[in-house]
Order: C-alpha cells, then sequence, then structure tokens
C-alpha cells in the first residue's frame, strides 16, 4: 500500500501543486516573522522585542476565536465548489467575512482598555507596556483589515488561484519587512511605526488584489454570491458557517489558550523567560508552516471530493497528504538541526536570551514532527466537516496532558523553559495519535453522502431566500470545478442517511 500510495499520479500531481503554493506561502511568511523578529531586536532593542512578542500573544489569544470563522471557508466552499454550487461558495465569503468584522469589534474594545495592563501583568517595565499599547492599537486594525482579506483569499485557494493568492500574501509580507529594514536602517523609529508601515502595506496590497482578481474574471461565478446577494438571509448557510466556525474557533482558542497559559508558567520564572518563549513561538511557527501548508492543500483536495461524491478519492488524497507530510516534516527538521546553532544569535544579541533559546531548539525539533501528526490530521478530519470531534481531541489532549505536565514541570519539579516544552511535545504526540486513529477508521462512503445532503440543503434555503433573483447555476465544466482538477465524478445529489442528521459537522 505504501508503493501505492507513492505513485505519482494525478491525486499527487494535484496535491503537490497545490501544497507548494500553500507551503511556501506559509514557509515564507514564516521566515519573514523571524526577520521581523531579529531586526526588531538588532535595531530597538530588547525591550523592544519583548513587547512585540508578548503583544503578538495577547492580540492572538482573543483573535484566533474570531478567525475560525474564516477557516470554515477551506471546507465549505470547497464542499459547494464540488457540488457546483458557486453562488453559494460566493456567499459562504461573504458571511464569513461580515460575522469576522462583528466579531472583532469587542475584541478590539477590549484591549483598547485592557492592554498595557495585561502587559505589566507579565512582569514587565512600564516603558515596555507603553510600546506594546502604541504597537497594539496600530495593529488592531492591521489584523481587521488581514482577516477581511484573508476570507477573500480562502475563495482563491479552492478555484485554482491558489499561486495568485500566495504570490500577493508573500509580496505583501516581503514588501514591508523590506520597508522596515530600510527605515530601520536610516533612522531611529518606534514600533509603533513599525505597526504603521504594516497597516500602509496593507492597505495597497488589499485593493490591488481585489482590483486585479475582478479585472482578470476569476472571480465572475462567485460574485453573485459574494456582492449580488444578501448572504445573510441564507438562514442555512449562515448556519452551516457558524456550526462549523464554533468547533473551529473554540480549538484554535484552546490551542492560543493553552499557549497563554504556558507563557504564564514561564512568567513565574521571569520577564527574561516570557521573551525568550515568545521569541521560540514565533520560531515554532515558522517551521510548523510547511506541513500545515500541506495540510490545507489536503483539505482542499479531500473536501472536493466528498462534495463531488467521491469518497474513495477522498480517502487516497488523505493518505497521500499523510505521506508527503511525513516526507516534509523529517527533511524540515534536518535544516533546523543544521542551522540550530546559529538561530539563536540571529534572533536576539541579548546573550541570556541566546543561551535559553539554544538549550530548547532540540527539543523544538522533536516537537516539530509530532507536531505535523496533529495538524494534517486535524486538517483531514476537518475536511470530512467533523470539526467538534478533533475539537473534543484537541480540548483533552491539551488541557488534561499538556497543561498538567508544564505546570508539574514548572511548579513541582521547578524545571526552565525546558519543562514546558517537553510537555509541548508530550501533549503534540498525543492529539497526532488520537487524530491519526480517528482518521483511518473514517467511513468515508456516509461522510461524503452527508457532505452532499448539507450543500443540497443550503441551496435550496439560497433558492427559497432569494426567490426574485437570477438562479445560481455555475459554468460548465470548463470553469472552476474543472480547474480543481475533478476527476469526473457525479455532482449529483442523493438521499443522504439517517445516521448523518448534520452530526457529521
Amino acid at each position: 500500500q505504501l508503493v501505492a500510495l507513492s505513485q505519482w499520479d494525478r491525486e499527487m500531481k494535484r496535491l503537490v501543486k497545490l501544497s507548494v503554493p500553500f507551503s511556501l506561502s506559509a514557509l515564507l511568511i514564516g521566515v519573514v516573522d523571524i526577520f521581523m523578529v531579529a531586526i526588531i531586536a538588532q535595531f530597538l532593542g530588547t525591550e523592544a522585542v519583548a513587547a512585540y512578542t508578548i503583544v503578538d500573544i495577547l492580540l492572538g489569544l482573543t483573535g484566533v476565536f474570531i478567525n475560525g470563522l474564516l477557516s470554515t471557508e477551506a471546507t465549505l466552499c470547497s464542499h459547494a465548489v464540488g457540488a457546483e454550487n458557486y453562488k453559494l461558495a460566493g456567499q459562504y465569503v461573504q458571511i464569513s467575512a461580515f460575522l469576522y468584522t462583528v466579531g472583532f469589534i469587542p475584541h478590539a474594545l477590549f484591549w483598547s482598555f485592557y492592554l498595557d495592563d495585561a502587559i505589566r501583568w507579565f512582569g514587565f517595565s512600564e516603558a515596555v507596556a507603553k510600546m506594546g499599547f502604541d504597537y497594539g492599537m496600530v495593529m488592531l486594525f492591521h489584523d481587521l483589515l488581514e482577516g477581511i482579506g484573508e476570507a477573500y483569499h480562502g475563495l482563491l485557494e479552492v478555484i485554482d488561484r491558489e499561486q495568485w493568492s500566495t504570490a500577493m500574501v508573500v509580496a505583501e509580507d516581503l514588501t514591508s519587512t523590506v520597508v522596515v529594514f530600510l527605515v530601520v536602517s536610516l533612522q531611529d523609529i518606534a514600533l509603533s511605526e513599525i505597526a504603521l508601515i504594516h497597516l500602509t502595506t496593507g492597505i495597497i496590497f488589499f485593493a490591488f488584489n481585489n482590483w486585479y482578481t475582478v479585472y482578470k474574471g476569476w472571480v465572475n461565478p462567485y460574485l453573485e454570491g459574494m456582492v449580488g446577494s444578501h448572504a445573510i438571509t441564507n438562514c442555512t448557510a449562515v448556519a452551516d458557517v457558524v456550526k462549523t466556525a464554533i468547533p473551529l474557533s473554540f480549538g484554535e482558542l484552546l490551542q492560543y489558550g493553552e499557549w497563554e497559559i504556558l507563557t504564564i508558567f514561564a512568567a513565574h520564572m521571569g520577564p527574561a523567560e516570557v521573551a525568550a518563549w515568545g521569541i521560540m513561538g514565533h520560531l515554532w511557527d515558522m517551521f510548523e508552516t510547511l506541513t500545515e501548508g500541506l495540510g490545507d492543500a489536503g483539505e482542499v483536495r479531500c473536501a472536493f471530493h466528498l462534495g463531488a461524491g467521491n469518497p474513495e478519492r477522498a480517502k487516497l488524497a488523505a493518505y497521500k497528504t499523510m505521506l508527503l507530510s511525513i516526507v516534509a516534516v523529517n527533511f524540515l527538521t534536518s535544516i533546523l538541526f543544521i542551522f540550530g546553532e546559529d538561530l539563536a544569535t540571529w534572533l536576539t544579541p541579548d546573550p541570556v536570551l541566546q543561551l535559553m533559546i539554544a538549550h530548547l531548539l532540540p527539543l523544538v525539533g522533536i516537537g516539530n514532527i509530532t507536531l505535523t501528526a496533529g495538524l494534517v490530521s486535524w486538517a483531514l478530519v476537518g475536511s470530512q466537516g467533523r470539526y467538534r470531534l478533533a475539537t473534543l481531541v484537541a480540548y483533552v489532549c491539551s488541557w488534561f496532558v499538556t497543561v498538567p505536565l508544564a505546570a508539574l514541570f514548572t511548579y513541582g519539579f521547578g524545571f526552565d523553559l525546558q519543562g514546558i516544552t517537553a510537555a509541548v511535545v508530550i501533549g503534540y504526540s498525543a492529539t497526532g495519535t488520537c487524530l491519526l486513529y480517528i482518521l483511518f477508521r473514517s467511513d468515508w462512503e456516509r461522510l461524503s453522502k452527508c457532505v452532499m445532503e448539507a450543500n443540497a440543503e443550503s441551496e435550496s434555503s439560497s433558492s427559497e431566500s432569494n426567490s426574485d433573483e437570477s438562479s445560481s447555476s455555475g459554468p460548465s465544466s470548463s470553469g472552476p470545478r474543472s480547474a480543481l482538477g475533478s476527476n469526473g465524478g457525479s455532482a449529483s445529489i442523493p438521499t443522504a442517511p439517517e445516521s448523518c442528521n448534520g452530526r457529521y459537522l
């Protein structure tokens, strides 16, 4: 079976074609993020990099919850496109962006009042709190713009425009980093001015991306759903987004809340440990992004096949994705070990932080391997629409394995950051093992019928709520469905079994 999975067939080619832009985009973004940390540390100093990392952690604590609304598109839009329901796919984009904006308002208001107090609570000085507050207020506007843009990019990634989406995202981050580097090289600037550079660059690329994709006609089949209808009145589609987003959001919150708890444990050791832990978070994000891109590609292909009524092809795509991720993560981890001794000196000029980071790198390499199993299997189980189940597994492993072990290692045994890192590695191993078991025991036939039933219900609701509008029939087989690489599977909607009852979501 391993030889069969390794065959360079059409599905493998499609997975690689999807995963390359996804992975390169995520990897380059991670590398750029690390470069930004290094630039701030080298030019603005240790206090600035401490403010930068702690604000990123705090804003992410509530930000990841509403990001679950955007994460629904990889599955829901793929299901809709697989069923050739292009108007519904566009409506999913509108609904996700609208709900994200509504959810962002309380997030922004909360941190406008409490961000500086939260920074002081972690033991940082008044100067760091002031610096972090000024930086965070500007980044809130940037994060709102980025979220709305991500809703649009989510559609591009499932309609065979992932290469353009990748190019735009990478170009934006590279441009912003280069501009920051040039400015800090020529004059002294504050951390908040770096945030202004990020915001300005984001506005320019957001406007250009929207104009160019409409000008080229790539999103024309979906414009009726995105801007030509009141998608919020499609109650079934809204319910699908909310039902899919809730477990995703709680999963993201639990995962990020876990990181926040671990940061509190690090604060018990001192402010230097918090700064080192924040820097390691950026580094870990960079090394996990390659395999996360593979998971995104597998999620798109599995969701497409399930929506098109091809369960066997969905299963094949899932197993091929796991094989590719195993090869990729071992290659990436070997690179980490090769350059590990130099990474700490690149990230900070502070010798104390350098020593802490150097001691953690071997464990991060091991953790990257176990993390990959969890990330990729999470994406594949999610492509089946079973986010609630995946969230439950992540919750149990996170809060009943990782956090208790980290507390024991920190407060019971008095270990340093290596104890917290070891707890994270053990927790990721447990998560990956459980999700892989669920994936391998999946009933792909039943899941495919459930997905098609949900799409049929959403299409019916959309027709009823927009009876005075034109039919939402999409283009012929030369359109986006063909571009996604359909192998000719029927998109008809069979009757789903009674065992579905919406519980597969």
